[in-house]
């Protein structure tokens, strides 16, 4: 089963079987941590960016971010063709069935693999 795994470099080569979701990568999350926030009016933690991530990816987040409007279609076009891959990460390691960690990976994994959640319960009931 596919998991996010953390990367620990970027000299760190991503093994066959496994996709960077990290920056540079399309698939890396616009927003970073630690930096100041307008609307929350202070500095984005994990959590804050990965909800922001994921809300871009659904086209909820608001205020709309219209220049990153053909990146996201760029990462929803990418993200099927990473099923079944490892999705490599500076935040940390996380396997489906684990209480979820404040990383990106985890949203584009789970995105990737649509079925992995029937596949946990499965794993569980066996």
């Amino acid at each position: 089963m596919p998991r996010v795994v953390k990367r620990k470099n970027f000299l760190t080569p991503i093994p066959e079987g496994g996709v960077l979701a990290a920056r540079p990568s399309i698939l890396g999350n616009p927003w970073k941590v630690g930096e100041w926030d307008i609307h929350l009016e202070r500095n984005r933690t994990a959590a804050d960016c990965v909800k922001y991530y994921e809300d871009w990816l659904d086209d909820n987040l608001l205020p709309r971010h219209e220049h990153l409007e053909e990146r996201r279609q760029k990462v929803l076009a990418r993200l099927p063709q990473t099923r079944g891959f490892d999705h490599y990460c500076y935040c940390g390691n996380w396997e489906p069935g684990q209480p979820e960690i404040d990383c990106h990976a985890v949203i584009t994994l789970l995105r990737a693999n649509p079925d992995i959640e029937a596949q946990i319960a499965e794993k569980h009931h066996a």
